[in-house]
């Protein structure tokens, strides 16, 4: 006889992969996570060492829960690149996983558990998260920026995802600052991820300071340029580093600019920004929203612009209501 199961009992699987670790674990529609699971992803490997480590965490994650299968509303995977949503297949390449086109995850997730199962781009993932879960809740409409390797961005309009014709709404990255030389990992020239990236930011402290040692950001890499983080380049802003102070005052004004013009396209009722390099904090998001409330269409209405609140667990929440969304639940 099949089981039955009353709505509190059922939960989502959510599966946050990235090019360095995958994270997966359970969350119930109150939005509490249990029986979580952490790997590396060893994306360089490839996608086979991928799919198989994604596999692998999940049968973790289901093995420690003990959690009856009809309890399982399906999984949901945020994963880098863009996926044809319908058939949940990597459509476009990611530097991180090589050979990541083509993969039908979706098709392997439920051959492999026997559970529905849905994909999508991880930072589309980590918009809705904020929405349902995190500093979007009150709103309906926002758009969710991630600041750190790269620059990514998800839009969230009347609580779902708006994905575009090619599943590529939301690339604000690659959006192209005029005089800009560098190349991107897109194979384009220009494009603004260049600049605010975490790697950017180093590349632009490191010829600032031209190995000058008695610098605040070399005193504070021991020396030596090669251990300069973005972190740190922050953090010697804070303390009143002029060439520090600068770098951050050019990365909040690409990044304002940017995001201006996303909010001019979109009309969101709210930003969401996180990601690594968010968490720099006010230093950061005040010269943002300075840059972005002088730029936007109509100045007065000052869309507000907030951090996230979700952190590294976005990606798993943001999959979790996918799930709950495409059950009819959210």
């Amino acid at each position: 006889m099949k089981k039955s199961f009353s709505l509190n009992d059922q939960v989502a699987l959510g599966v946050d992969v990235g090019g360095t670790h995958i994270s997966a674990a359970l969350v119930n529609r109150q939005g509490k996570i249990t029986h979580r699971a952490y790997t590396l992803s060893a994306g360089a490997k490839g996608r086979t060492v991928v799919v198989h480590r994604i596999k692998k965490i999940i049968r973790q994650v289901l093995k420690s829960s003990k959690r009856d299968p009809g309890q399982i509303m399906g999984i949901g995977l945020g994963a880098p690149g863009s996926f044809d949503f319908e058939n949940g297949v990597a459509v476009s390449p990611t530097p991180n996983i090589p050979r990541w086109r083509g993969v039908p995850l979706k098709k392997i997730l439920e051959k492999t558990f026997s559970l529905p199962a849905w994909v999508d781009n991880d930072v589309n993932l980590a918009a809705l998260g904020e929405k349902y879960f995190g500093a979007g809740k009150k709103v309906r409409s926002l758009i969710c920026f991630t600041l750190g390797t790269g620059f990514g961005g998800g839009v969230v309009i009347n609580g779902r995802v708006h994905r575009g014709f090619f599943s590529a709404a939301g690339e604000v990255g690659h959006m192209v600052v005029k005089g800009n030389p560098l190349k991107c990992k897109c194979g384009n020239h220009g494009c603004v991820e260049t600049i605010v990236g975490a790697a950017g930011i180093v590349r632009r402290a490191v010829a600032a300071i031209k190995g000058d040692k008695k610098n605040l950001i070399m005193r504070m890499a021991k020396g030596n340029p090669e251990k300069i983080t973005s972190k740190i380049v922050f953090d010697a802003a804070r303390k009143g580093d002029r060439i520090a102070k600068k770098i951050v005052r050019d990365t909040a004004w690409h990044l304002g600019a940017t995001i201006s013009q996303a909010i001019n396209v979109v009309d969101p009722e709210l930003v969401v920004i996180g990601g690594a390099i968010a968490q720099a904090g006010e230093i950061l998001l005040r010269p943002i929203r300075k840059t972005v409330w002088s730029h936007i269409y109509f100045p007065e209405r000052k869309t507000p612009i907030v951090p996230a609140r979700l952190g590294e667990n976005a990606g798993i929440y943001g999959a979790a209501a996918l799930v709950f969304q495409q059950n009819g639940f959210l």
